[in-house]
């Protein structure tokens, strides 16, 4: 079980530190002016990839790219968090799946929340990106990186309170 709690800690992880990228990566994209660097959503110039002529294109699809590379991390995170819960669910400690429970409903919650920032950004470049609606962009992502660090807290949390009253199965050795 210990190495299911590894991974869960390092995909988390791994989650926080795309969601800063993604994050910066987006206030660049803003900084730099290039938010329109694709004019039309959710392709880029009417193709899934366009031409890098222009660099703000380059930015805006670096972006993209980012965004939806966290969005597989996050998907991975809950499959694999939710296939913990129902693996352990029968022989661990009643407080772990408690908290694993909790950690699945999360990244539920979490992953609405990403679609939602999706669909805002997705709106913002179909819009020609009004203020407001940037500005509630940002605010949806920084709940969402606030909310990633509020779990993986609380797998990191989990990890450390299970102590193994089973033998490991011959995946978890």
């Amino acid at each position: 079980m210990q190495r299911t709690f590894t991974a869960l800690k390092i995909i988390s992880f791994l989650v926080i530190i795309q969601t800063l990228v993604v994050m910066i990566v987006g206030s660049y994209v803003a900084a730099a002016g290039a938010g329109l660097g694709c004019p039309d959503w959710p392709l880029c110039y009417g193709q899934f990839i366009p031409s890098f002529a222009e660099e703000f294109t380059l930015i805006e699809f670096a972006h993209r790219l980012l965004a939806g590379s966290l969005g597989i991390l996050v998907v991975l995170l809950a499959v694999f968090s939710w296939q913990t819960y129902y693996r352990y669910k029968s022989v661990s400690d009643e407080t772990v799946i408690y908290f694993l429970k909790k950690i699945g409903i999360l990244l539920i919650v979490a992953l609405m929340l990403l679609g939602v920032q999706v669909l805002l950004g997705g709106l913002a470049v179909l819009t020609r990106l009004p203020p407001e609606l940037v500005a509630i962009h940002l605010g949806t992502a920084t709940v969402f990186f606030g909310m990633m660090i509020f779990i993986t807290r609380e797998i990191w949390h989990v990890s450390d309170y299970h102590v193994p009253s089973f033998k490991a199965t011959s995946r978890d050795s």
